[in-house]
């Protein structure tokens, strides 16, 4: 179901199965258009298979280092292999388009280049981040600059996390909607949408238009400045057997898109 050449797309994680029946709901009355499938580690096959099964297209996402997946930590660079090996595997099995990772917490650009170019796959898209965790963990990935310098060193592509770009402006003192069009610059591939505060630089997801963002005026931009994204919806559930709060969000992102 493309909108103007944009997709609409629900965040899941590969463990949380009891979402499966509800999503293939969803899917079949065209809410959205594929899912983004966060990798959680150590995730049974029995389980990957369900996902396998679907039928529906896919993204998938890294762990991130609240998991213990830090592409900035050469500390880390054997388990990062090891998990990301598991990644790939997953993103092969579902045909994933693209797979989504984090810059890391606490080291260095120079260590996430150098582990991105080992990891060596076309799939990856490198997702902008906030300045700081809410545990006060400097993230790598959160100004233009370190993106772009991302993008060129590993030939890697771009995703859009609206909130942490947010955030990093609240960060740095600009105003949040010249943040976003330094990174609409880059020609994002994934969007990641939510609502947010803006009177702290500190992560968070909200359900559009529960937040201080003008969410229309963001989307305009975005579908202005980019002629095709995905849009993953990345806003909080409370119930992942009727993904009610995910349906009811994809229907406000598509009358603005």
């Amino acid at each position: 179901m493309s909108r103007k050449g944009h997709r609409i797309g629900l965040k899941l994680f590969s463990t949380n199965v009891e979402a499966i029946p509800a999503a293939k709901k969803l899917y079949k009355k065209k809410c959205y258009d594929y899912i983004e499938l966060m990798a959680i580690p150590d995730t049974k096959a029995e389980l990957i298979e369900r996902w396998e099964g679907l039928g529906i297209p896919y993204i998938v996402h890294a762990p991130h280092w609240g998991y213990g997946f830090n592409l900035a930590s050469a500390d880390l660079f054997e388990h990062n292999v090891h998990e990301f090996d598991c990644v790939r595997r997953l993103a092969n099995r579902l045909r994933a388009r693209y797979i989504i990772v984090h810059a890391g917490v606490n080291g260095t650009i120079d260590e996430t280049i150098r582990q991105i170019k080992i990891l060596n796959d076309a799939r990856i898209i490198v997702e902008n981040k906030p300045c700081v965790t809410a545990k006060k963990n400097r993230c790598v990935g959160s100004s233009f600059t370190e993106v772009k310098t991302l993008m060129d060193q590993t030939n890697s592509g771009f995703c859009l996390d609206v909130v942490h770009a947010v955030k990093a402006a609240v960060t740095h003192g600009m105003q949040y909607m010249d943040y976003l069009r330094l990174f609409l610059s880059l020609n994002p591939a994934v969007v990641h949408i939510a609502d947010c505060n803006i009177s702290n630089q500190f992560d968070e997801h909200m359900s559009l238009g529960l937040g201080d963002l003008d969410i229309p005026m963001i989307i305009s931009l975005i579908v202005r400045s980019i002629p095709s994204a995905h849009f993953t919806l990345e806003v909080p559930e409370k119930s992942y057997t009727d993904l009610k709060q995910l349906e009811d969000n994809s229907a406000m992102l598509a009358r603005y898109i």
